[in-house]
């Protein structure tokens, strides 16, 4: 039983969680992309490191274009390649037309997708921004834009680039001119906005918030790296792991299970079940993983270390007796089925920000290298897929907190 496999560690010592250069790093240079106002912390943050996929994933094929995976002969490591990037459930949503039209970015955009290393996005649509970032040719990118009349422009150290239709009608539909070949709007025939350097490419429907995150990236405005909440998240993610894909959630989205018939007075009664957990400021879902283990990680920001404690105890005894109101079966059950065999639990102080954090770390083995009859290969982190699953079903109870709290 998965309540058996708590291991709590409370520290009541001031815990440098700051290290060296490490995986955290990169994700913190994306998130310097990202202005820090109230529409974007409250918007989902969502990050992927494909190369740290890739290195996860051991003996996976090592890829320089799309074109080969499409002549590849099916080999153990083609296999594996695929079975990790099953489990990316971050980043842009492009991933959906990759294998029917992805070969045909470098004539659309001027970069292949394993140019990209890494990928961020956030903002609700229409505003919603992709961030790339990664090794491009801003000369092939420039022709590729181009050829689609795009005109160009400077935007700080970026060059800019605008459909034909303007910078102000990225979010302008057109079905007739659909081209699941561009990454950037193309699934609904939009023409985005671009900016492009020849380390990071943005792109947004909307003119307006692309030109915010300029300012963001070269530090004009405050960015979310800046926001203390969200550093101390990330500093809470073990150094010495791989980090592969991450989720940011504001705590005003994480709200009680509602089906299509739930009255407000179960509802309120739930909410006063759910006040035992105090209110906290920012959640973070990561998957990382070691030589033998994948680690998901859910993490919990605060401001005094009294509440962190609290939620140590809180959530794992909502792991233990709560069950899942969408699949009608125990969490128990749920994390058991994807191999969790230990939960472990801590609540410490991060000494760059004196924000406190409650952190609970999924173990379970590494996907099997070895075919399952008829189903192929397991994907990779099926465990921070649950996470992924639960938020996008709204069935996160179990960290639902109480409003009360500051």
């Amino acid at each position: 039983m998965i309540k058996n496999f708590f291991i709590l560690l409370i520290c009541i010592l001031w815990i440098p969680l700051v290290t060296a250069q490490d995986s955290r790093s990169n994700l913190l240079d994306m998130l310097e992309a990202i202005p820090d106002s109230l529409d974007n912390r409250e918007s989902l943050i969502s990050y992927i490191d494909y190369r740290a996929m890739e290195t996860a994933r051991p003996g996976a094929a090592i890829y320089e274009k799309l074109s080969e995976i499409m002549t590849s002969e099916g080999s153990l490591a083609d296999g594996l390649f695929m079975a990790a990037l099953r489990g990316v459930s971050s980043g842009p949503d492009f991933m959906t037309y990759l294998f029917s039209s992805g070969e045909l970015w470098e004539e659309t955009v001027g970069f292949d997708f394993f140019d990209i290393d890494r990928a961020l996005t956030f903002g609700n649509p229409p505003a919603h921004v992709t961030i790339l970032a990664g090794d491009f040719d801003t000369d092939a990118i420039a022709s590729a834009l181009t050829n689609l009349d795009y005109t160009s422009d400077t935007l700080g150290d970026f060059g800019l680039w605008c459909g034909a239709v303007g910078c102000d009608e990225g979010t302008k539909i057109d079905v007739k001119n659909r081209n699941l070949g561009n990454p950037f709007g193309g699934d609904l025939g939009r023409q985005q906005p671009v900016i492009a350097s020849d380390t990071m490419v943005m792109s947004s429907p909307a003119f307006p918030v692309l030109i915010l995150s300029e300012d963001a990236v070269t530090d004009k405005l405050d960015s979310i790296a800046d926001n203390l909440a969200y550093l101390a998240a990330v500093n809470s993610i073990n150094p010495d792991n791989i980090l592969i894909q991450a989720n940011f959630v504001y705590f005003t989205q994480i709200i009680p299970y509602s089906g299509l018939d739930t009255e407000i007075e179960v509802l309120e009664a739930r909410m006063e079940e759910l006040a035992n957990l105090p209110q906290y400021e920012l959640l973070l879902m990561a998957d990382t993983a070691t030589e033998t283990e994948q680690v998901a990680t859910i993490t919990l920001v605060y401001s005094t270390l009294e509440d962190a404690e609290t939620a140590t105890v809180v959530v794992p005894e909502r792991l233990a007796t709560m069950d899942s109101l969408r699949f009608v079966r125990s969490l128990q059950e749920i994390f058991e089925d994807r191999g969790v065999s230990e939960i472990t639990t801590s609540a410490v102080l991060d000494d760059a920000t004196d924000k406190a954090l409650a952190i609970f770390e999924f173990h379970a083995p590494l996907a099997s290298d070895t075919e399952e009859d008829g189903l192929g290969f397991v994907q990779s982190s099926m465990v921070y897929r649950v996470f992924v699953d639960m938020l996008y079903s709204r069935d996160t109870d179990w960290l639902v907190a109480g409003m009360d709290g500051s």
